[in-house]
């Protein structure tokens, strides 16, 4: 697989499911939450999954829509497609422009851009393949992520997760976390507990208290959590 091309995290689900159908119509939305600066619009439900799951890495300390375009034929670089047209003389040289879904702030300063795209459109527009490799040679990082990475398991945990993002667990259900024996507990057993909830497990998780397989596995009722005690490393789903 191209260095380029998101690559689920080993331990998680090599799995791949193709869930685009040509003709779907883009629905606009709008999302808020840590790492983002206000309200922003994403044009599709991948696009969105995508940005939550940028949210939810802790890797990742600011993610910012449409943060440049680029015309991919001279490398230049603008802070919008507006100004790279106004930049450009009538009936001359025409640019071929481009502008990533998101650019990613890494915990190490180092930036990266993505882009999320059904592989059924990128079969129609190949041309798109190249942009990792050419702005590659600019000396930036793009990534392209598919449904092959955000597959249905995935997207399913991270909307569920990232609706507990802005509530931290209570300290004491964090220790108590800690406790639990290494082969963990259905996820059920643990809501049950006295003073843990449904919500409160989703909290513990995303916090780095409990863990499971995120990439790979559908969190229900009876999926095993186990303590992780501080690591967020379930929470690296794919390779940046």
């Amino acid at each position: 697989m191209p260095d380029w091309v998101m690559k689920v995290d080993k331990f998680a689900s090599p799995t791949a499911r193709r869930i685009h159908q040509r003709g779907l119509i883009k629905k606009a939305s709008f999302l808020s939450g840590p790492k983002l600066d206000g309200m922003i619009q994403v044009e599709s439900d991948l696009e969105a999954t995508l940005c939550m799951l940028l949210m939810l890495d802790p890797r990742v300390v600011a993610v910012s829509p449409q943060p440049a375009t680029f015309d991919m034929i001279s490398g230049k670089r603008y802070s919008d497609k507006e100004t790279l047209k106004a930049a450009q003389q009538p009936g001359g040289y025409k640019p071929k422009i481009y502008t990533p879904d998101f650019e990613a702030t890494m915990v190490c300063r180092r930036s990266v851009f993505l882009e999320a795209k059904h592989t059924s459109w990128l079969e129609d527009k190949p041309e798109y393949l190249g942009y990792p490799g050419t702005m590659a040679s600019w000396g930036l990082k793009l990534l392209i992520a598919t449904e092959a990475i955000l597959q249905a398991a995935a997207a399913q945990n991270i909307r569920m997760l990232k609706s507990v993002m802005d509530d931290a667990p209570g300290p004491e259900n964090a220790e108590r976390a800690a406790l639990l024996d290494d082969d963990g507990l259905r996820f059920a057993q643990i809501a049950s507990l006295p003073g843990f909830s449904d919500t409160e497990v989703l909290r513990l998780i995303v916090a780095g208290d409990l863990s499971f397989d995120v990439a790979g596995v559908p969190l229900t009722k009876n999926t095993v959590l186990k303590p992780s005690r501080g690591s967020k490393a379930h929470l690296q789903v794919f390779d940046l």
